[in-house]
């Protein structure tokens, strides 16, 4: 697993770990209240008042852990977008190093395309100087073989 899902797997965690806390909390409420109420009803006032404290110290307690609860979410939630928004990231720069390959590979194409057009050019002009030069020492160029007449095909077969 990478490093990233890692973290976030950790941070759902502690999502999970703050959720169960505040679930254990709230139980533990009604059985407080119902302390609070039989000690009222036994005249135990004292025993009462120590319970309320323990109670709102409970609630607060309570408060605490839901705002952990929701901190721990949003910290989620945040790191999972910043795992999708680096994923997004990652594809785009492979698509554009992908894109810069194959512009790499024409720009190289044209280039040879380039180098072949040049030598045919350069091969056309020499053709031409070496016509030129022949023509003026008095020589033809023949572009073709001389053709046999029909008379030389004809003293073959005698």
């Amino acid at each position: 697993m990478s490093a990233d899902r890692e973290r976030l797997a950790a941070l759902l965690t502690e999502v999970k770990l703050a959720e169960r806390k505040v679930e254990k909390l709230e139980q533990q409420l009604g059985p407080r209240e119902e302390a609070i109420k039989s000690a009222l009803r036994a005249g135990e006032r004292e025993r009462a008042k120590e319970l309320a404290l323990s109670y709102e110290e409970l609630k607060d307690e309570l408060g605490r852990a839901e705002q952990q609860v929701v901190r721990a979410k949003q910290a989620h939630a945040l790191a999972k977008k910043q795992g999708q928004e680096l994923g997004r990231a990652l594809e785009r720069k492979e698509l554009t190093d992908a894109l810069g390959a194959v512009a790499d590979t024409l720009l190289s194409v044209n280039k040879d395309d380039d180098i072949l057009a040049r030598l045919e050019r350069e091969n056309a002009l020499q053709q031409a100087r070496a016509e030129i030069a022949l023509s003026d020492a008095g020589v033809e160029v023949e572009d073709e073989p001389p053709r046999a007449s029909p008379e030389d095909i004809l003293k073959e077969f005698e």
